[in-house]
């Protein structure tokens, strides 16, 4: 269930293969990104709000989650998207959505 939620986010924040960036990576877990946060952020705030309209639109909408978590309630989905993602500043100086399947 922990890898699904990988999926889950990673398929929410794609973007075609020829648009990407390629960010820095996070020795605690998997960046995610999508076109709209290619770059990261330039404060832990715009990510952490960033990072929670995603996981409002995926709690209100369980067919926008990865199989797996369409059937987790909102209160379970929350929990486990809280558990497992959150927002790292990198090698870069700037912030980015990391998910890390066992939690933090």
């Amino acid at each position: 269930m922990k890898k699904l939620m990988l999926g889950a986010l990673a398929a929410a924040l794609a973007m075609p293969a020829g648009a990407q960036i390629i960010p820095p990576t996070s020795p605690n877990g998997t960046v995610l990104t999508n076109y709209n946060w290619e770059a990261g952020f330039r404060n832990r705030g715009q990510c952490v709000s960033a990072l929670a309209q995603e996981r409002n639109l995926q709690r209100a909408n369980p067919q926008l989650r990865g199989s797996g978590y369409q059937n987790l309630g909102p209160v379970e989905f929350m929990q486990e998207s809280k558990r497992t993602t959150r927002c790292e500043q990198l090698s870069n100086g700037r912030y980015y959505i990391v998910f890390n399947s066992s939690g933090f």
